[in-house]
């Protein structure tokens, strides 16, 4: 995929148009790779009718690494033509990151990267870069929350138990992370203009997650702007209604996997 992305950059230089759908070789292959290597299948619930110029926000719960393709494999294939993503900036920074992915998205358009650790900046990034990013066909995936490994979700219940008892995060936070609003806000925000459409994506992932010859699930619900930030928008509606989406998530997952509290 390097490769192919200096011919691209040679032949037409500083075209960002040039690479719209470049990344579904990548996701299609791997997403094939590891579903054939794991002996998984992937379902889906009903998918809503789309359009080929539709614009979407893809948010939802962060899949481990190896759900990640099959996850932007389905997407890629069921809704826009072309994706971009929200990260942290580590991507670019360690160089590790930095030469599996991020210097690849970095290149073609596929990335904004934000550095977490200073939220203005990241909030003006975004702000920033948003409509360059966000043409007609494509998709914008945001992660409110990280990554669940069990350590992670272990910590970050003992945090919120401490930090808001009133939420009772413990008790219902089993199998995700904690969901945050800062760049979904800013997102939305900068994006009043365009006529977006937010889709929640529920996965359901194999636990463990290289389970072999397990299902992986995709359910996909469409929200409008008033379900996510209100009628009057605010940062304050939208933490409510990222928890009580987490909330329904956490025990979607746990039915899934027959997990009982």
């Amino acid at each position: 995929m390097r490769t192919k992305a200096s011919a691209l950059e040679a032949a037409v230089p500083g075209d960002l148009d040039e690479f719209r759908g470049f990344e579904r070789e990548l996701f299609e292959e791997l997403s094939k790779g590891f579903k054939k290597r794991l002996d998984w299948t992937t379902t889906h619930g009903d998918l809503p009718s789309v359009d080929p110029e539709d614009r979407f926000i893809y948010m939802g719960n962060h899949p481990h690494l190896t759900a990640c393709w099959p996850w932007a494999a389905f997407l890629s294939e069921h809704f826009a033509h072309n994706m971009v993503a929200v990260g942290k900036d580590d991507f670019l920074k360690n160089p590790v990151y930095r030469w599996i992915l991020g210097g690849l998205m970095d290149r073609t358009g596929k990335g904004l990267f934000i550095d977490q650790s200073d939220r203005k900046a990241a909030l003006k990034k975004i702000e920033n870069r948003a409509h360059e990013l966000l043409t007609p066909g494509t998709g914008m995936v945001i992660f409110p929350d990280r990554r669940p490994f069990p350590s992670r979700i272990r910590e970050q219940q003992y945090k919120w138990d401490k930090k808001r008892p009133d939420l009772g995060v413990g008790q219902w936070m089993t199998e995700t992370c904690f969901p945050h609003s800062g760049a979904l806000w800013s997102l939305t925000q900068a994006t009043r203009d365009m006529d977006l459409r937010i889709i929640d994506v529920t996965t359901i992932e194999p636990m463990p997650i290289h389970s072999t010859g397990a299902t992986l699930h995709i359910e996909v619900e469409e929200l409008t702007r008033k379900d996510l930030l209100g009628s009057n928008e605010s940062l304050e509606h939208l933490n409510g209604a990222l928890q009580e989406l987490w909330r329904e998530k956490n025990r979607k997952i746990r039915k899934a996997r027959g997990v009982k509290l």
